[in-house]
């Protein structure tokens, strides 16, 4: 993995735009998300793995799209 990711958590969790209607206020929150799972990412790849906290960062911000279903639920029948 290139190593140019690293610090990218920080941009996008300060990414600086209104949040001024409820679809804006979601989507920050996704990006919350979003550079949490980058963080954990970065500390892997930085070679400081914590892999309970990437493997619950990554599903977190993927959880509300269509068709993905984390790797403890893909045999789950409910």
């Amino acid at each position: 993995m290139s190593r140019n990711i690293l610090g990218l958590h920080a941009l996008v969790l300060h990414a600086d735009f209104p949040a001024n209607t409820p679809e804006r206020a979601a989507f920050r929150a996704h990006l919350v998300n979003v550079a949490r799972a980058l963080r954990e990412i970065e500390h892997t790849e930085d070679g400081e793995p914590k892999p309970d906290a990437e493997a619950s960062a990554i599903p977190a911000c993927l959880a509300g799209f269509k068709g993905f279903a984390p790797m403890s639920d893909a045999g789950s029948t409910h």
